[in-house]
């Protein structure tokens, strides 16, 4: 049986914590870029204010919901049976509110 002392868990903790901070300011890093290079491209283009801004709102939203993680490459890199269960864990309950699915089993 393994014992660790309270410092070695904290130390795990906080390299945990760290991995995911540095990874998280990567993402972020590399949002920053590409909104750079869109800024970039809409004016050599002159879009319109009002086009740049839909392209703005657009990319602030995309953001907001994924901070940066391509969540189609993460899955397109498991089995596909585990990609299915995510799915299925995903979206049941949205498809069991349709009342044609309603009594599906949990197996399908």
């Amino acid at each position: 049986m393994f014992y660790f002392k309270n410092s070695e868990i904290l130390l795990y903790l906080l390299s945990t914590q760290q991995m995911y901070l540095q990874s998280t300011m990567v993402r972020l890093e590399e949002w920053r870029s590409r909104r750079t290079d869109a800024e970039e491209w809409m004016r050599h283009r002159q879009l319109p204010q009002d086009l740049k801004q839909r392209v703005r709102r657009y990319e602030q939203y995309k953001w907001v919901a994924t901070r940066g993680v391509d969540g189609e490459a993460v899955l397109k890199g498991l089995p596909m049976d585990l990609r299915r269960d995510i799915k299925r864990h995903l979206c049941l309950d949205l498809v069991r509110q349709v009342p044609l699915f309603d009594q599906m089993d949990d197996r399908m």
